[in-house]
């Protein structure tokens, strides 16, 4: 079986939506020289909420035609009274849950400082629940230094804009609805 790894970012348009973008090993090579080459001089990461409209629907356009084995989960909390880092650990579980399921043990999630710590503690919690802490990794990686994180991006960014979402519909595997336990009253230390 060939290795897949497991893209991630979100975006908080609407409620929280965290995209896991799925690519086989095979295809890594084709999908990374279509974003190098959607991925104008002088930039150094596609970042959809930087483009203007006519590079929006380009961009979502390639994205979308990109090989079936670029796939995405999407998983979408409307819990808007719980703080962030809870939804973001609830939205992480499930992934991690997911890919275990398909055989996938290794997540690239989109660095954000804020939440490296709390993400690394989630992900520690979810992998030994689940029996797997010795075996799946994790890493957190900046977009403009992994080009593979864009799919996720515009993913996301599609995903919670009217218009946009028929444009990587057919990227769109599965989308999980996440409830959120809050972790009330429990503190979590930084290592």
């Amino acid at each position: 079986m060939l290795a897949r790894r497991i893209y991630v970012d979100e975006t908080k348009q609407q409620g929280f939506v965290l995209v896991a973008g799925v690519v086989v090993a095979s295809d890594q090579g084709d999908i990374r020289r279509t974003l190098r080459e959607l991925t104008k001089p002088g930039q150094n990461r596609i970042h959809m909420r930087n483009e203007n409209d006519a590079r929006k629907r380009q961009i979502a356009d390639a994205v979308g035609r990109m090989p079936v084995t670029a796939t995405a989960w999407v998983y979408k909390s409307s819990d808007r009274g719980c703080a962030e880092k809870d939804v973001r650990a609830a939205c992480m579980r499930r992934v991690v849950e997911d890919a275990v399921a398909e055989g996938i043990d290794h997540l690239v999630i989109e660095q954000d400082d804020s939440m490296v710590g709390w993400d690394s503690q989630a992900l520690i919690d979810a992998t030994r629940d689940l029996g797997v802490r010795e075996t799946f990794r994790w890493e957190h990686n900046r977009a403009r230094t992994e080009t593979l994180l864009s799919v996720p991006d515009v993913i996301a960014w599609c995903y919670g804009k009217s218009g946009y979402h028929s444009r990587i519909a057919p990227l769109v595997a599965k989308e999980v609805p996440v409830l959120t336990a809050p972790t009330l009253g429990r503190s979590r230390r930084r290592r």
